[in-house]
């Protein structure tokens, strides 16, 4: 697991004078986002259905789970609706279908913890300049840094161009169909 705090200084570069405790404050709002958005924190699970065909939905540890991404039993895709429910408040799955399977598996969506400091390593290897790019940029706005409008744009557009290649990642490691890019004039 990668720490926030050694990614504070990356941040500072963008904005600097600013208090640790924003740039912090703005990193845990940015990965949430990132994470929310894109869907690129999966984690899959394997479900056991009890005998009132529910099963509990247990994220890793600072992990928030968010939703259901796919869901196979016996390498054949289940649906949503028609094979399982999902009960975000109980963080519990309902077996719909008619057989009772015994263990079906899930690839959940998930998001960090608003009061972690820590998240994946690979969300910093691969999206930690997208991710500072979008802290720089929350703390610009939060602080009134007085940073031109140039530099506004390009570290949202970078913010977003980050979101855009790990939502592309995260569907096409699941071999999902590529959402058409948003055009967006500058």
């Amino acid at each position: 697991m990668a720490t926030l705090d050694n990614f504070v200084n990356t941040v500072l570069e963008s904005v600097p004078n600013t208090p640790r405790f924003m740039v912090v404050k703005a990193l845990r709002k940015v990965v949430r986002h990132f994470c929310k958005v894109s869907m690129c924190y999966q984690h899959t699970m394997t479900a056991d259905f009890s005998e009132d065909s529910t099963a509990a939905i247990v994220p890793p540890e600072g992990a928030v789970f968010l939703s259901v991404f796919s869901a196979e039993y016996d390498d054949e895709p289940v649906h949503h609706g028609v094979d399982y429910d999902v009960s975000i408040a109980t963080k519990s799955l309902y077996w719909l279908g008619d057989d009772e399977p015994s263990k079906v598996k899930f690839t959940l969506c998930l998001i960090p913890s608003p009061v972690t400091n820590s998240v994946p390593d690979f969300l910093l290897e691969l999206y930690g300049e997208a991710i500072a790019y979008g802290a720089a940029y929350e703390v610009a706005l939060t602080n009134n840094s007085g940073l031109p409008q140039y530099v506004m744009l390009n570290l949202q557009r970078e913010y977003k161009d980050g979101i855009q290649r790990a939502t592309e990642m995260a569907l096409n490691n699941n071999r999902r169909v590529v959402p058409p890019k948003k055009h967006t004039f500058y």
